[in-house]
């Protein structure tokens, strides 16, 4: 039987700095790699599929080795996922050669906050004060670091 380990708030926030810390080095090799850094720019379709493949065989070597058991996993859910999931990694390889790394870094840490408003109408959720205070937190964060005015605005930023 699997008995849950107990709680441990410092090892989570560990976890999510040094995961949010590999997404921004994504990010930044995106962008060396769609603009002309290492020579000739690829296309965010080819960057994506460069990730995606290494992910690929990474999890696929794990699971060979682990050999995890699945029992009836919805398959159509499993490929909107993973298109949704893809889809959003190439607007966002395709906008850091158009826009700045900080500011395309402080657009994809807003995800969970549009997750969040949109899970209200889409999936019915009740968002308590805590997480709409924990979302304006992230939002004044990320208007701080964007520094928003008209003659800043970018449409490639609409891609991230």
């Amino acid at each position: 039987m699997y008995a849950a380990k107990p709680p441990n708030p410092a090892l989570a926030a560990g976890l999510i700095g040094i995961a949010c810390a590999f997404i921004a080095a994504t990010t930044l090799f995106a962008k060396a790699l769609g603009t002309d850094q290492f020579g000739p720019a690829l296309h965010p379709f080819q960057i994506s599929f460069g990730r995606f493949l290494f992910a690929f065989v990474a999890l696929g070597t794990a699971a060979a080795i682990l050999r995890p058991e699945f029992q009836r996993p919805h398959l159509g859910l499993h490929l909107a996922r993973t298109v949704s999931g893809w889809l959003g990694v190439t607007l966002m390889f395709a906008s850091v050669a158009y826009i700045p790394l900080a500011d395309a870094t402080a657009i994809s840490f807003l995800n969970p906050v549009f997750g969040m408003i949109l899970a209200i109408p889409l999936l019915g959720e009740r968002v308590g004060k805590w997480r709409w205070l924990a979302a304006a937190i992230a939002f004044a964060g990320a208007m701080i670091l964007l520094r928003p005015t008209p003659a800043s605005f970018q449409p490639a930023a609409l891609l991230a």
